[in-house]
């Protein structure tokens, strides 16, 4: 079976840049394979569980967004990396209403070819693992949430007749949020978002924060407007010299998304 299908979900309508970053979200959210899912009751004292798990093959295109730090060191993957991947995430809603607790888990093993000028060698994920713990309550027209997550990858980049290169990445992001439903079409929201990187280098390149004001409207069940406001600190998120050509690692970003 050949099926692109989202592997998890952010429980709201925000997708706080930390866990889930503008600029490669089919990296975390999409393969190619199977998915079993199905929920299973535990009584009125204990409420019931929702079960998912996947497997397959994750591809990740050349130009996609988790590349680019690589791009800006002139290393281009001509064909995107590729490799077996799986998880699975439980769901628990307890017999309290509104509230909702979970876990979830993916790892993969992806691979690919790389270039550097006239050089050809192999880029390699040794191990990568991915950890999320996540709870939601809501009450009335208010949502408040939070979500954890650890992501550790060993990846080396070889080039023939020269040692590897060796990146280790042990990031932790977080963040929490809240929303509101002016009416049943519209939503104001809020969220503080973070992540730091214990393995990177000194500096802004190895964190970033992330305040973001957001309003939606919903047209439809498919149809949606949004409008973002963010101030961040830090650029260890799809930072690129390429997009940002007057501005140094250790510099302070502020801009605004729309969607």
């Amino acid at each position: 079976m050949n099926r692109r299908t989202s592997t998890r979900r952010s429980f709201a309508i925000l997708l706080p840049q930390s866990i889930y970053p503008i600029s490669s979200r089919n990296t975390i959210l999409a393969h190619y394979g199977g998915v079993v899912y199905g929920t299973v009751p535990l009584g009125e004292k204990l409420g019931e569980l929702q079960y998912r798990g996947f497997a397959g093959q994750r591809v990740l295109a050349s130009g996609d967004g988790y590349f680019q730090s690589l791009r800006d060191q002139g290393i281009t993957l001509p064909n995107g990396i590729t490799g077996h991947t799986g998880g699975g995430s439980l769901k628990w809603n307890p017999p309290v209403a509104g509230l909702l607790l979970g876990v979830a888990e993916s790892s993969g093993t992806p691979s690919g070819k790389v270039l550097a000028g006239p050089y050809s060698g192999a880029l390699n994920v040794d191990r990568f693992r991915q950890f999320f713990y996540l709870g939601r309550y809501e009450r009335g027209k208010w949502m408040i949430a939070a979500e954890y997550s650890r992501f550790v990858a060993l990846t080396y980049v070889q080039f023939a007749g020269i040692p590897p290169t060796i990146y280790h990445t042990d990031e932790r992001p977080w963040y929490v949020m809240a929303s509101y439903k002016a009416t049943s079409k519209l939503t104001a929201g809020l969220y503080f978002s973070s992540i730091f990187d214990r393995r990177a280098a000194l500096g802004s390149g190895r964190y970033q924060k992330d305040w973001a004001l957001t309003t939606r409207y919903d047209f439809s069940p498919f149809l949606y407007v949004k409008a973002e406001q963010h101030w961040t600190d830090g650029t260890v998120i799809g930072y690129s010299l390429s997009d940002n050509p007057t501005c140094s690692h250790m510099c302070a970003c502020q801009w605004s998304n729309w969607g």
